[in-house]
C-alpha cells in the first residue's frame, strides 16, 4: 500500500516501477505494478559497503541492478517483455544521491524517495539526560518476560544449562540421601 500511495502514479495504473530498497547490509530489488509485487531479488550490497569503497561497490551495485532488470525482463511474461517506466531508490538522500548518476545509464528515469521523510520524529534527548543503557539491559532482568529479548542465544542456552545442572545436582543429592536412609532402615 505504501508503494501504491508514494511511488506509483495513479494516472498510469499499469505502470511498472523498479524499486531498489537500499538497506544497511542487503538491498532488495522489486518490480511493482498496480500495488502488487511482480518480481523480487535480493542484492547482496548495502549502503555499509558503499561507505567502505563507493567506487568499487557502487559499480557492483549497478551491475546487480542491471542483472535484476534483465532477469525480470526475461522471466515468465508474454511474448513482449514489459518495460520498466522508472527506477525508484528508497533510502535517505545522503545514501541514494551518489547512485542516481550511476543508475542514470540505464536509460530510464531514476527517482529518489526517502520513506522516512515526513514521519514525525521525537526531539533528541537533552544533553544532560543521556539515554540509559542500564535501563534497557535491566528490562531483561524483570520477573515478567521481556517484550524484546536482546540477549544472545548462546547466553540464553548457557543460563538454561547452568539451571539444569543445578537441578540435576539436587536430584542426585536427594537420591543419595534417600538410598542412605533406606539402607539404614533395612
Amino acid at each position: 500500500r505504501w508503494v501504491a500511495a508514494h511511488v506509483q502514479d495513479p494516472a498510469v495504473p499499469d505502470e511498472r516501477v523498479g524499486i531498489l530498497d537500499l538497506d544497511t547490509g542487503l538491498s532488495e530489488f522489486l518490480v511493482v505494478t498496480q500495488g502488487r509485487c511482480e518480481f523480487t531479488r535480493a542484492v547482496p550490497i548495502g549502503w555499509a559497503r558503499l561507505q567502505e569503497d563507493a567506487e568499487k561497490w557502487g559499480s557492483k551495485l549497478v551491475e546487480e541492478v542491471l542483472t535484476s532488470v534483465d532477469l525480470y525482463r526475461h522471466g515468465e511474461h508474454e511474448a513482449q517483455p514489459p518495460e520498466l517506466a522508472r527506477l525508484v531508490l528508497l533510502g535517505p538522500e545522503a545514501m541514494t544521491g551518489p547512485l542516481v548518476d550511476r543508475l542514470g545509464a540505464m536509460k530510464m528515469p531514476v527517482q529518489q524517495v526517502d520513506p522516512m521523510a515526513g514521519l514525525p520524529v521525537a526531539p533528541p534527548a537533552p544533553p544532560e539526560c543521556p539515554p540509559s543503557v542500564t535501563a534497557l539491559l535491566g528490562a531483561g532482568e524483570t520477573v515478567a518476560p521481556p517484550l524484546a529479548n536482546f540477549a544472545p542465544t548462546e547466553l540464553t542456552v548457557h543460563h538454561a544449562l547452568e539451571e539444569r545442572g543445578r537441578d540435576l545436582a539436587w536430584l542426585g543429592m536427594l537420591l543419595v540421601a534417600t538410598m542412605t536412609l533406606l539402607s539404614c532402615l533395612f
